[in-house]
């Protein structure tokens, strides 16, 4: 999501600066795993809840790991509604740390798990693509019908029986 790359670029910087980049990284993590919980995912959308009192209950146990400049980030977000955005902050800024160690992570959604040779094969193949070391984490998602989503970032590839499904409707649906 365009929105959440200033936030994350911002906090790199600064993590970058005060040698902060693997601290940061954890507590992004685990702040981005609370909001990705669904209770708390329902409470953000909620409008009768505001993100300051879900920020607070996020942090209960965060504080001890965040520095000052960290607290007054995550007000930031408070402040400018943008702490739902969290989970994209956190996908930009693991990027960000990735390429800085000269790896990638990349997502991958397939309709059925993965065998270990699969994910093998496919690992070798990004990681000679991209020239460099490559994090790979799977999700199965049944609605693909087959084949796979890889996910870098912005950057989409849709090889899914869905995905190819729904370029094909597109374009009877433009040609009709």
């Amino acid at each position: 999501m365009t929105q959440a790359r200033p936030y994350a670029k911002a906090l790199f910087v600064h993590a970058l600066k005060g040698k902060r980049l693997v601290e940061t990284l954890f507590w992004l993590e685990a702040l981005g795993f609370l909001v990705r919980e669904k209770s708390v995912e329902t409470l953000l959308k909620d409008p009768h809840v505001g993100d300051a009192k879900i920020k607070d209950a996020c942090l209960k146990e965060l504080k001890t790991y965040l520095s000052e400049t960290d607290e007054n980030f995550l007000n930031l977000l408070v402040e400018n509604k943008s702490f739902i955005l969290l989970p994209f902050i956190l996908d930009r800024y693991r990027e960000l740390y990735l390429d800085k160690q000269h790896s990638s992570a990349i997502e991958v959604s397939s309709a059925f798990p993965l065998t270990d040779a699969q994910k093998k094969a496919l690992q070798a193949k990004l990681e000679k693509e991209n020239q460099g070391q490559v994090e790979l984490t799977c999700h199965v998602n049944p609605e693909l019908l087959g084949g796979i989503v890889l996910r870098k970032g912005d950057k989409v590839i849709d090889a899914s029986i869905k995905g190819q499904l729904y370029q094909l409707n597109q374009s009877i649906n433009v040609n009709a």
